[in-house]
């Protein structure tokens, strides 16, 4: 036990002295912490950040007179990351609130959640924040609100899990610029959208990008990526590849269910079967200058699978480390083994601890 503490603990001094800047070293103290302790310490650590670089959070807080008591309607991932929020900033919520009656009477957080009715008889007044996932969702529910004679209802310009609230995310300029001729992995393509913005962060910085493999699994994301790709006028530069990436080139059972959310991943329990490719044999020795993932927990196989591309070409990475508590600890550890020259850099996208991006340059 003794020797695994002592590794553990020089694999992260390790790590943190591979950071290049004090924004990366705050993110990955804090991502520790809410490892070890729980999220709010997360929120409490990176608040001071997070209202500098504002994630719609400021404008929250001007549409709040300080007096109100907060009810948040939504009782998902979105309200409990604006609640952890809140509480950072010194806030106490009330109550939550759901459409869903089985949650009526119980709690979220020792929080009480309450029924719409029993919001509008008991905190009309109140500061309500509507935080669900989809936006369409949220003016239903003002709506609804207001017909229930709410009167002082908010929904924050960034509500719920955003995929990507801007196009900086994986290609931040305080980090790295474009080269000529740059070749894209974009694993886990969503909706291509990500590759267009790579060929325009290019062209932004009169540069010009050879080839982007717009990388998806899910027939939804495929069909919505060819049809991205024809829309962009960047045919000639973006590749659909049809499947998913991994350590090794073959087939695994996927689970597709939840792709509308963005999070649709390798599963052993998927009812879906999808073609995987190694990166190194998608490339078949080419080079790749650029490799982005995003796969929901599968980042640490796929980069095995790109494991020769790395050592070879030494190719810049963005990969996500927050689908999983360890990723922060085994996804840099496993890169500096495949290439002692990178640094590292963390920044995060979003008002909450999802989006974390971890950039070897």
């Amino acid at each position: 036990m003794e020797k695994l503490l002592m590794d553990a603990y020089e694999n992260f001094a390790k790590i943190y002295a591979s950071l290049a800047d004090e924004e990366s070293k705050l993110l990955y103290r804090a991502n520790l912490a809410f490892c070890l302790s729980g999220q709010e310490t997360f929120f409490e650590m990176v608040y001071d950040l997070d209202k500098q670089k504002d994630f719609g959070w400021n404008e929250l807080m001007d549409n709040f007179d300080g007096k109100s008591k907060i009810v948040i309607f939504g009782c998902g991932g979105s309200g409990v990351f604006i609640y952890n929020s809140l509480r950072s900033m010194g806030y106490e919520v009330e109550a939550f609130s759901d459409n869903n009656a089985a949650l009526w009477g119980t709690s979220k957080a020792n929080v009480p959640i309450i029924s719409p009715t029993e919001l509008a008889e008991r905190y009309a007044d109140a500061f309500i924040i509507v935080a669900i996932w989809k936006m369409e969702r949220c003016l239903e529910i003002k709506e609804q609100l207001i017909g229930l004679k709410c009167t002082n209802i908010y929904i924050p310009k960034y509500t719920g899990m955003i995929l990507n609230l801007s196009k900086s995310q994986y290609f931040d300029d305080e980090i790295l610029q474009p080269l000529d001729n740059e070749i894209f992995i974009d694993a886990g393509a969503f909706d291509g959208q990500t590759s267009v913005d790579f060929v325009n962060w290019c062209k932004r910085h009169n540069k010009s990008p050879k080839k982007s493999y717009v990388i998806e699994p899910t027939a939804e994301g495929i069909a919505k990526a060819y049809e991205t790709v024809r829309a962009s006028g960047f045919s000639d530069i973006l590749q659909v590849v049809e499947g998913g990436v991994a350590e090794k080139t073959g087939v695994l059972r996927f689970d597709s269910s939840a792709y509308d959310r963005g999070s649709s991943a390798i599963s052993e329990v998927g009812e879906d079967r999808i073609k995987v490719y190694a990166i190194d044999d998608l490339l078949d020795g080419s080079p790749a200058t650029f490799i982005k993932m995003d796969i929901e927990g599968a980042e640490l196989s796929a980069l095995k699978g790109a494991a020769e591309t790395i050592r070879r070409h030494k190719p810049r990475l963005a990969i996500c480390c927050y689908h999983k508590k360890d990723d922060l600890i085994i996804l840099p550890h496993y890169i500096r083994q495949l290439h002692s020259g990178y640094k590292f850099y963390l920044r995060k996208y979003t008002p909450h601890s999802g989006e974390l991006v971890l950039y070897a340059v």
